[in-house]
């Protein structure tokens, strides 16, 4: 049985799913691409949707935009051809390198502002760029004491990592 406004993932779901990829990538058709066209072997009309949807999925790092395209291949099929599988995570910092993320930011805004009929002025979105910005490694043991005073515990600790 089929509830309305659920995808089931027939040839009906995959038609309507074609059909958002389309008119959201619509929103996105003034982003130049500056990259060598011989060169992009993923095409933005395939980045654009998988970032997306991993966001919208809760990914926050272009590590986990890359895993959310490695296991939702068969998913993403349903929007684009892929035809070269997803971007590896520095594939996906080369390329929104290569973007202007204001211009990124008034497509998306222009988007939303359709989807929701709310004049683009009011929609606040959170800097995309500060979002996808790759997340800094953990700092090790002597990197957190860098800077403190020593005390007893940071001795102790030096000392350990010294031995």
């Amino acid at each position: 049985m089929r509830r309305p406004g659920i995808d089931t993932g027939g040839h009906d779901g995959r038609d309507r799913a074609l059909g958002e990829a389309i008119v959201f990538l619509d929103h996105f058709r003034s982003l130049p691409d500056h990259r060598q066209q011989g060169q992009a072997i993923y095409p933005l009309d395939e980045v654009l949707p998988l970032c997306l949807l991993a966001v919208l999925a809760g990914a926050e790092s272009f590590v986990e935009i890359a895993r959310f395209g490695t296991r939702k291949s068969a998913f993403l099929r349903r929007f684009r051809a892929f035809a070269h599988g997803t971007p590896s995570h520095d594939r996906l910092g080369d390329i929104f390198a290569t973007l202007d993320s204001g211009h990124v930011q008034r497509c998306f805004v222009a988007r939303v502002a359709a989807l929701t009929g709310a004049p683009a002025e009011v929609i606040a979105i959170k800097h995309m760029a500060q979002n996808l910005r790759p997340k800094p490694a953990p700092k090790t043991c002597a990197q957190n004491l860098r800077g403190r005073a020593p005390g007893k515990d940071t001795l102790r600790v030096r000392r350990k990592l010294a031995a």
